[in-house]
């Protein structure tokens, strides 16, 4: 979730703006402070009724809690749309296969 951190500054007299405000982005899940400029996981929930949703985690272990525990809500979902996985040397392959196992185990257990 994106929060306002500083405010936006405006001229008193003619009402132009000074200063844009500032946000951060902070996990939907645990709520730690991402920043930005670090990278993070975002997922976009397609729901039924035409609404969307975007939620930005800090970490697979937060997306797979937040896949859990909104579980029962999948029901309203169309789709959703998962974060990137890249896998920049040969050696984060067994990362890779990992994420997915981790996405399987959160939807596949009660």
């Amino acid at each position: 979730m994106r929060k306002m951190v500083k405010p936006e500054v405006k001229c008193k007299q003619c009402k132009a703006t000074i200063k844009q405000q500032e946000t951060a982005v902070f996990c939907d899940y645990c709520n730690k402070l991402i920043g930005l400029e670090r990278y993070y996981l975002d997922i976009t929930v397609f729901k039924v009724n035409d609404e969307t949703e975007h939620v930005e985690f800090c970490s697979w272990k937060c997306v797979f809690a937040w896949l859990k525990k909104n579980k029962s809500k999948m029901k309203n979902w169309n789709f959703i749309s998962l974060p990137y996985i890249i896998c920049e040397q040969s050696t984060d392959k067994k990362k890779y296969v990992d994420v997915y196992h981790g996405f399987f185990k959160a939807l596949t257990e009660t």
